[in-house]
Order: C-alpha cells, then structure tokens, then sequence
C-alpha cells in the first residue's frame, strides 16, 4: 500500500473517456456505457487494492455519491479538467476510443503534462488507432490479417461478395455494417453520421475515413495481452459473441478465456503482434476471426478492452498486480477458468 503522504505527482490517474467526458449517460448506447462502466469500475477496484488513495478516478457528473479519490468531471469538451488532473498526477492509466483520435490525443496530452503512461506509446496508438494502417502494417510484416481497403477503393468487380463496412478508427461495433453491393455501400456510408453521432462520438470533429473488408466466414474471437516490454504475457483468449440485426453488429457479450485456438496458438500470436508493433505496452488487445486455415487479424487495441472485468475472475489474482510490477502466479499453459460477459 502506498503512502498516504506522498506528494501529488506519486498520484495514478484512472482515465476512462466516456464515463468521464463531462456528458451523462443517456447521451451514449446503452451497451456502450455499460462496457466502458464495467472496465472502469474492475480496474479502479484493482487499482486502489493496491494505490489506495494515491489512486484518482474520474468520473462524469451524474455519477452518484463521490467517493474519496474520485474526481467529477463536469465540463463537455473536458479536455481542459483532463489536463488538469493529468498535470497531478505522475502515472495515468488510459481507457478510450480510437474514434476521432481520441486515445491519441489523451497519450499525447499526457506526456505534455509529464505523465507516465501505463500503456501504449503514441506511435503503437497511431497505427492500431487505424483499421487501414494496421493491416497495412501486419500484411507487410506478414502477419495474417483481413484485407482492408478505403471504401472508394472498392471496385465493382468485387461488389456481388459479402464486405464490412466500418469506420477506420472505429471502436467495438459501432458503425459496422454488412454489405452486400457497391450501392449498399455508398448508401451506407451516406447514413454514416446519422447513425452513429451524437453517442458514438462525442469528443470527435470530424467523420472518420470509411473502410471495407471482405467478409469472412468463422467466429470471432479475441486476446487480452500484458506486456511491459520485459515479459508478455496472454492473460484471456476469449470468443465474442456479435450479433447481425438489419445489416449492423453489435457485440452482445463475450466468453472470456473460452478460447478459439490452443493456448500456444494464442500466446504466439500475441508475441507475433507485439514484435511487430514494439510500443503495445500494458494492457492491450487483439481481435480476429478464426478460420479453417488459421486466424485472420481485424484490429488490435491498444488500451484496456471490455475483457477486463472478467479478468480478475478467471485468473484468481489482481492482474494490476501486472501493471505495479509486483509478484503474480507463474502463468500456465493452459487458460483461467471461462466467464461470460453480457452487454446491453
């Protein structure tokens, strides 16, 4: 436990964006909130088992009953009381979307302040930040990956198949669709802000770029991954449940560590990615759909993912320990026991 006396900057910032921006709940999809609710109420418990009130938790001003080492956040843009608890504290732990550059600019806005991050340098958060860069930058380094291309790429030729449409720094299923036509594909992308602003992005500017992938047959899965540059360790391969209602996904819950591949299957690609992309720090995560001939990456996350609540649980141990550099249990060969998590 650390002191109760050390100066302002031994603080830890807990900064989830979305339950901290300064707006309120019925402004956000339900089963987003409720995600981004979730990660941040398992990472403040682990945090503060182990800060205790060198721990500061953001939060969004409907929040009911502050407690001690939670701070409200109540100005909408709230980059300014962003700034201000960063320039307090020496470590921040982030947790936000890639919509609109948001992760990025939080990493950024960090440094500025002289945080630490707990996490992903900005350069890793450049690339995973972009469906499009990523798979450009796994395919080079030959990593299996889902073709991505911009969607005024996609020829006609390739119209009669299945693609997805998605935005380029998209987060979890929000604008993702099923296409079947060119025409359903410029459609969609014209009903692309009706569908998903204000909620989906409400820190962004401006519209993020459009990308399709061709479809691909198989489940989908997904690996939550510490890695702190001197160890890397899978700590969940999990399956995620999505589901496909009038052309638009949503994931309705996930599995965790109910894995699609062999645990060592899991692990080496995990070692794979992070060799690949050398700033994946701390907690991050990688999805892929798994096919008859291997797994397929479709993005990697480089911030802290919904698994995170389940973690705890089917480890049997604080995975913040992780972060703190402290003592864990040898990790194993095989998965922690299989949660599932629902979502909205």
């Amino acid at each position: 436990m650390m002191s109760k006396n050390r100066p302002p900057r031994s603080r830890l910032l807990l900064l989830e964006s979305i339950t901290a921006c300064g707006r309120p709940a019925r402004d956000w999809p339900a089963s987003l909130w409720q995600e981004a609710q979730a990660m941040r109420s398992a990472l403040a418990r682990d945090l503060r088992e182990l800060c205790g009130e060198d721990l500061i938790e953001a939060l969004t001003p409907d929040a009911a009953g502050l407690a001690a080492g939670q701070q409200a956040v109540n100005r909408h843009p709230a980059w300014p009381e962003w700034g201000e608890l960063l320039a307090g504290c020496g470590k921040v732990l982030l947790v936000a979307p890639e919509c609109g550059g948001e992760l990025l600019t939080l990493s950024l806005l960090a440094i500025a302040q002289g945080s630490r991050l707990l996490g992903s340098s900005p350069a890793a958060i450049h690339i995973g930040g972009s469906k499009a860069r990523t798979a450009a930058w796994f395919a080079q380094a030959g990593l299996p990956v889902v073709p991505t291309l911009p969607l005024h790429a996609m020829s006609p030729s390739a119209a009669p198949g299945d693609w997805v449409l998605k935005p380029d720094d998209g987060a979890g299923a929000l604008g993702v669709r099923r296409i079947t036509t060119e025409s359903a594909a410029f459609d969609a992308a014209s009903r692309y802000g009706a569908a998903i602003q204000p909620a989906a992005q409400p820190l962004a500017t401006a519209s993020a770029p459009l990308v399709v992938q061709p479809w691909v047959d198989g489940p989908s899965g997904s690996l939550f991954v510490f890695n702190d540059g001197q160890q890397l360790r899978l700590l969940a391969s999990s399956t995620q449940h999505i589901e496909w209602r009038n052309e638009g996904a949503r994931l309705v819950g996930l599995e965790v560590n109910a894995p699609l591949l062999p645990w060592s299957d899991a692990r080496a690609l995990a070692r794979r990615v992070a060799g690949c992309l050398p700033g994946l720090r701390g907690f991050w995560g990688l999805d892929f759909v798994c096919t008859r001939a291997g797994p397929l990456i479709l993005e990697v996350n480089p911030r802290p993912t919904s698994t995170y609540p389940a973690l705890r649980g089917s480890l049997g141990w604080n995975p913040a320990r992780l972060l703190a550099g402290l003592s864990v249990p040898a990790e194993g060969s095989v998965p922690g026991s299989p949660i599932r998590l629902g979502f909205g």
